[in-house]
């Protein structure tokens, strides 16, 4: 039987309740993404560099009298590395967070790239600052933070960058683990058609598709068995009751079940799911 069917009397005292354990398609970056992410952290390494003599002119503002300042004036070059940096790195990110197939991994890519290449610029450009008389200790606190701006500034810029790339690091590892269980359990599973029982919105879209929380039934040769998942669908799909989903099990554990949409299934709306 490869349909579900309510269960009789004597067929639910032996229904199994199994709340599979997601996996996703296993979906891992591009390569393209990595390559995005590297020019990406390129350009904003030219923004960083252009950022260093605006900075310095604040920064002589916040140490100096007024009749002091002598900063040259950055020039049009690099108004033009800033503006240019910014405008290549954002565009190019937005290929990163795409080829990402994941969009917290593709978030932190980009932004942690951005980060990342922004302070490498700004250390670059460190002899850019100009020099002060000021002796940290003789005056308030901010006038500290702003001698030392040329160290801290670009640590916390690189030292947040770091963080971001780790936490996309950490989580292309776990997709890659989830993705090779899933093959496996295709490739050495069993497969039949369930129908969605029912269905919540998750409030999430993930490249403007929406998920759902799902409940499926499906019969095993243990007998009628609900398991819970999510779904990822079209943007004009909706997972009604009655929705079929292909599902792929382990026959020996029915915790590991993997959740797709049946390529058959007719698009279906439910108005009122999707709250507008």
């Amino acid at each position: 039987m490869n349909g579900y069917q309510p269960p009789s009397l004597g067929q639910a005292l032996k229904i199994a309740s199994a709340h599979h354990q997601e996996m996703t398609s296993g979906a891992t970056p591009s390569a393209g993404a990595y390559v995005a992410a590297t020019l990406s952290a390129i350009a904003y390494a030219v923004f960083g560099a252009g950022l260093v003599p605006i900075l310095s002119v604040f920064r002589e503002m916040a140490l100096t009298d007024a009749m002091e300042w002598d900063s040259p004036d950055p020039g049009i070059l690099t108004s033009l590395m800033m503006f240019g940096g910014v405008m290549v790195g954002a565009t190019v990110a937005f290929g990163a967070v795409h080829g990402a197939k994941d969009v917290f991994v593709g978030i932190n890519l980009s932004t942690g790239s951005g980060l990342l290449g922004t302070a490498v610029g700004m250390l670059i450009a460190r002899g850019g600052w100009s020099p002060e008389a000021y002796v940290p200790g003789t005056g308030p606190l901010w006038m500290d933070v702003a001698h030392w701006a040329p160290i801290w500034l670009p640590g916390v810029l690189g030292g947040l960058g770091v963080v971001l790339l780790v936490l996309a690091a950490r989580r292309i590892s776990s997709n890659a683990a989830r993705g090779q269980e899933a093959q496996q359990l295709k490739q050495a599973g069993h497969q039949t058609t369930g129908k969605v029982l029912t269905a919540s919105f998750t409030n999430t879209w993930v490249f403007g598709k929406p998920v759902f929380d799902v409940t499926v039934g499906f019969m095993a040769p243990q007998g009628p068995v609900q398991t819970s998942g999510r779904l990822t669908l079209p943007p004009m799909m909706a997972p009604n009751p009655g929705l079929p989903v292909l599902v792929t099990y382990n026959p020996h554990d029915l915790s590991k079940v993997f959740l797709e949409l049946d390529p058959t299934a007719q698009p279906m709306w439910a108005p009122g799911l999707i709250p507008d």
